[in-house]
């Protein structure tokens, strides 16, 4: 009997995992939409929205979309879970650019 009280109990999820990603994709879609405004130091202080304009800018802002881009896939990897990165190409009128 002693041997039952010590043995962990088994875990349930406290949260269907659809709700998980339900609300861990909301998070990420407010938290990219307010980042697109951001000053960003590997932009040189500016917002992607900024970078955007310019020809260096949007060189730059390329390498810092395709780094999110491979984090997202990593983390679907891991998690199972991966949040569709493609979206801020568009609104930052580069999609052009992503290869």
């Amino acid at each position: 009997m002693a041997e039952e009280r010590d043995a962990p109990a088994q875990s349930r999820r406290a949260v269907p995992k659809y709700v998980e990603r339900e609300v861990m994709k909301r998070f990420l879609d407010d938290h990219y939409r307010k980042w697109l405004d951001d000053k960003l130091p590997t932009l040189g202080g500016r917002s992607p929205r900024e970078a955007a304009r310019d020809f260096d800018g949007r060189e730059e802002l390329v390498a810092v979309l395709k780094d999110l881009e491979n984090l997202e896939a990593r983390r679907r990897k891991d998690t199972g879970f991966g949040y569709d990165a493609r979206w801020p190409w568009r609104d930052l009128g580069i999609e052009h650019l992503r290869r």
